[in-house]
């Protein structure tokens, strides 16, 4: 797992990708300019710490991933680059 979430810290923080949350609407990126992580809602923006963001992917692993090689296939579904942008993708 924590080659997980090594990987999905990288990618954010080079702001090519985000990660797509599984909520409607919800997706976690790094806002460069301000330097941190968000959690962006329906409701708005909510700045993120890294505990927390860890804390979320390990929550989101344990209750949505059966098995190890199931990881991969789990990141590929929620780890998307930003040319794969949904609805509400937030401003670069």
């Amino acid at each position: 797992m924590a080659d997980f979430t090594t990987q999905v810290t990288e990618r954010l923080y080079q702001c090519t990708h985000y990660y797509a949350t599984g909520l409607k609407g919800t997706l976690i990126y790094y806002e460069q300019s301000a330097g941190r992580f968000v959690l962006q809602k329906q409701e708005g923006k909510f700045p993120l710490a890294p505990p927390g963001l860890l804390s979320f992917l390990a929550d989101d692993i344990r209750h949505n991933v059966e098995a190890d090689d199931g990881l991969a296939r789990f990141l590929a579904l929620r780890l998307l680059r930003f040319d794969q942008q949904p609805p509400h993708q937030p401003p670069q």
